[in-house]
Order: C-alpha cells, then sequence, then structure tokens
C-alpha cells in the first residue's frame, strides 16, 4: 500500500499489530491480497492498518471481509458478521470470482462518504498545482496556492478542454485557472506551502481518487471546515 492508501478518516476501528509479527510477512500477505482483485480485476484498494487492512470497492464502499495470517474472511454485514466464505491467499492463487462476487453486492455494506467542490466561482479560484498518473492516464489535481507554472500553457489548455476542464492562462506566471468543469471535483488530500514545518495545509481537489470517510458524519464537518474557509462543498455517498 502507498503512503496515500494509509490514510483513513471516519471511525474506523485499527487494531493493533499482534506482538512479534513479522512486518516482511505482513506486507507478503498484502500483496497477495492486493493481487487476488487485480486478477479478478476489481477495482479493490487496500487503506488503513497494515496489519489489519480495509478494503474498499472502486471508492464507494467497505467490503466485508478481513484477513487473519494469510486467510480471507468475507462475512455477511459490516460488523460482527458471520464468515460466509474464505480463501487461502498463496502465490499460486486460486478463487470462485462468482462466490466472491456474490460475497461483495448480496449482502449490507457500509457506504463511503466523499466531499466535493460544489461549484467554481468567484471569489475562489482554483489553480492545476500537478498531476495525478493512475492506471494509465494523467489527471489535473487543482488547488487556490502553488500553482504550475506551464511554459506550454496553450496545448495544455487544449488537452485539458478536452477532458471537460475550462480553463485560462494567467498572463504572467502562465498558471492554469480552472474556469469551469462538469466533472465532479472531490477533495483529494491536502498540501502545505512549508511541507517540512506543517505551515498553512490547504486542500487539493481532483476528479479521482477522493478522500473517503467512513461516517457521513464525519464528512460533513470536514464539508463544513471547508465552507468557512470559502470552499462550497458537500457531501456524497454513493448507495
Amino acid at each position: 500500500m502507498n503512503q496515500d492508501e494509509k490514510e483513513v478518516d471516519g471511525n474506523q476501528q485499527e487494531p493493533s499489530q499482534k506482538r512479534g509479527a513479522n512486518p516482511e510477512t505482513i506486507a507478503k500477505r498484502n500483496r497477495r491480497l492486493a493481487r487476488l482483485f487485480k486478477l479478478m480485476e476489481m477495482p479493490v484498494k487496500l487503506i488503513g492498518s497494515e496489519d489489519a487492512p480495509e478494503l474498499i470497492y472502486d471508492e464507494k464502499f467497505q467490503i466485508n471481509a478481513y484477513v487473519k495470517n494469510f486467510d480471507l474472511h468475507f462475512t455477511d454485514k459490516p460488523d460482527g458478521g458471520n464468515t460466509i466464505y474464505s480463501l487461502k491467499l498463496n502465490e499460486a492463487q486460486q478463487f470462485d470470482k462468482n462466490r466472491i462476487m456474490e460475497c461483495l453486492f448480496n449482502y449490507p455494506v457500509r457506504y463511503m462518504s466523499k466531499v466535493v467542490l460544489d461549484k467554481v466561482s468567484p471569489p475562489l479560484s482554483l489553480y492545476v498545482v500537478g498531476y495525478d498518473y493512475l492506471n494509465g492516464g494523467v489527471y489535473p489535481v487543482f488547488a487556490t496556492c502553488s500553482p504550475l507554472s506551464d511554459e506550454d500553457a496553450s496545448n495544455t489548455l487544449d488537452g485539458l478542454k478536452n477532458d471537460g476542464y475550462d480553463c485560462s492562462v494567467t498572463s504572467q506566471e502562465e498558471n492554469i485557472k480552472l474556469e469551469r468543469t462538469n466533472k465532479t471535483l472531490y477533495l483529494t488530500g491536502y498540501n502545505f506551502l512549508n511541507p517540512e514545518e506543517g505551515i498553512r495545509r490547504y486542500p487539493v481537489f481532483s476528479a479521482h481518487s477522493p478522500k473517503i470517510y467512513f461516517t457521513k458524519e464525519m464528512a460533513q464537518e470536514i464539508a463544513d471546515e471547508l465552507k468557512c474557509d470559502g470552499y462550497d462543498c458537500g457531501v456524497i455517498t454513493e448507495e
């Protein structure tokens, strides 16, 4: 799991690592766990504790499952459920995809909430501050601070427009400003003006890789904080 995937918000409990657990063994188990869903071509990522990771399907819901040693157990509800299917995580992985699909989609699940930017309008100004490289695609990331300077801004504008982002270029710094978009922009994280000292945290937004929250209440609390800072934000839960 990368560093972003370790960050979890909401009321998730993070079990402590067993005494004497070997970090290399845990990492090996998690690689096999991630590979299982890759083999099934399922958009699942691991977040939270390395020792007891949560499984998130397509940024939408938490899979009712847990790992113990090299065994993956699926349950019939998010908390305190009964085990309905188990499999061993091994090098020559075998699985019953149809059975796993039943476990994912035939039982109640906990849906994730996300903070979204409802609209981009004055006095708020968002600029391209970087790009995410995901699954072979390149996706712009927007914020109010630390915009990128783009010497090839005119060509970049054309590409952004084709992707659904209507932008303009500031006259002097060649920064790219977002004017409007038909994309849903999610809160994806925070940057700092001075990362080493943690000075002035500010939010960043993108159409991909949203921060996810395990409760609507936590997401709403974050959205309300951003509203106080001038961001017109709301909360969505995809059920």
